[in-house]
């Protein structure tokens, strides 16, 4: 094996790497090594992540941002709306000690198990899609023979009085 030899090596799977870490979003999401389960490096990574950190974390900032700015207008406001201020600050730290005390989900995802799709309620589908088809099929046939096929009487010549 030449220098030459070993560069090109190197050279591709560099290549190879550089592809596997700026692919599309799309392409990351299908593949398990980097979207949860297992990363690009061997660590293991949450699911449903956005820029490493989960939807909780997003849900806190929308929090705190709202209960800032509601602090804000309230501290404005005169009278008994003034001391609004405190139980919006309460139930702000309310919602923050929930959220971190009772997590949604574990740290690491269960492993992945291989899903089957059975129909069911094939034959409920089945006899809904069949009833809805003779439904479809009377109401053409009304529209035909009551629009139409309307019969248009003669007008009389000469009226009788």
């Amino acid at each position: 094996m030449t220098v030459s030899d070993s560069r090109r090596k190197a050279r591709s799977r560099f290549l190879c790497l550089a592809v596997r870490l700026w692919v599309a979003p799309s392409d990351r999401q299908s593949d398990p090594r980097v979207f949860g389960g297992q990363g690009v490096w061997g660590e293991e990574r949450m699911t449903g992540t956005i820029l490493g950190v989960g939807p909780g974390v997003f849900i806190l900032a929308v929090v705190w941002i709202l209960t800032l700015l509601l602090c804000v207008l309230l501290s404005r406001a005169s009278g008994l709306a003034r001391f609004s201020v405190i139980l919006v600050f309460f139930a702000a730290v309310i919602i923050t000690v929930t959220l971190l005390l009772f997590p949604r989900g574990s740290k690491f995802p269960a492993p992945i198990t291989e899903i089957k799709i059975v129909d069911t309620f094939f034959i409920g589908r089945f006899v809904l899609l069949l009833s809805l088809c003779l439904v479809f099929l009377g109401c053409l046939f009304l529209l035909l023979t009551h629009h139409l096929l309307q019969p248009v009487y003669a007008k009389p010549l000469r009226s009788s009085t």
